[in-house]
C-alpha cells in the first residue's frame, strides 16, 4: 500500500495527501491528523461507480464526523457525462447533505494536467446553482466555511 504524502511543514494548514483516486481505504489515513484536511474533487470518484460505493461512502463518513473538508471541484474530471457533468450532481448534492458546514468551492483553475477538453469557467460556477440553491448555503460554501478552515476571520 502506497503511504500518503503529507506536506511536511509543521503549521497547523490543511494536509495533502497523494492516494489514489477512489480510495476507499483512505479514512484510515486521516483520522486523528493534527491537522485539516482538504478532499478536493469530490474525492475524485468516477461517477460510474455511484454513490453507493464503498470509498464514497467512506468520504461521507469522514465529512459526517468533521474528520475532513471537501472541495465541490473538479466535476468534469469525475463525470462521464461531459458538460454540464450533471452526473457529479448527486455526488455533491450527498457530500453537502453529510456536512454543509464542511464543503468548499473552486474551479481548479487553470486546470493541471488537463488531457480532454478545457472547460468553461463560468459553467463549473453555475454548477454550484444545481448543488446547492439556496442562497444562505452558497454563502456558507464561498464564503462562510473557506474562512474558518483559512482563518480569513482572525
Amino acid at each position: 500500500m502506497t503511504k500518503p504524502c503529507l506536506d511536511p511543514d509543521p503549521n497547523p494548514r490543511p494536509a495533502k495527501f497523494v492516494l489514489p483516486p477512489g480510495s476507499c481505504d483512505c479514512h484510515v489515513h486521516v483520522i486523528g491528523l493534527p491537522l485539516p484536511v482538504v478532499v478536493d474533487h469530490m474525492g475524485h470518484m468516477n461517477t460510474g461507480h455511484g454513490i453507493d460505493h464503498t470509498g464514497f461512502q467512506a468520504l461521507l463518513d469522514l465529512v459526517g464526523q468533521g474528520v475532513c473538508w471537501v472541495k465541490l471541484s473538479g466535476n468534469y474530471r469525475i463525470s462521464a457525462a461531459g458538460p454540464l457533468y450533471a452526473d457529479a450532481q448527486p455526488f455533491a448534492r450527498a457530500l453537502i447533505a453529510a456536512g454543509p458546514e464542511r464543503m468548499l468551492w473552486g474551479s481548479d483553475w487553470p486546470h493541471p494536467a488537463l488531457h480532454s477538453h478545457m472547460p468553461n469557467d463560468g459553467d463549473l460556477f453555475d454548477a454550484l446553482d444545481d448543488y446547492a440553491p439556496e442562497a444562505e448555503l452558497k454563502c456558507a460554501i464561498l464564503v462562510d466555511n473557506p474562512a474558518r478552515l483559512y482563518g480569513f476571520d482572525k
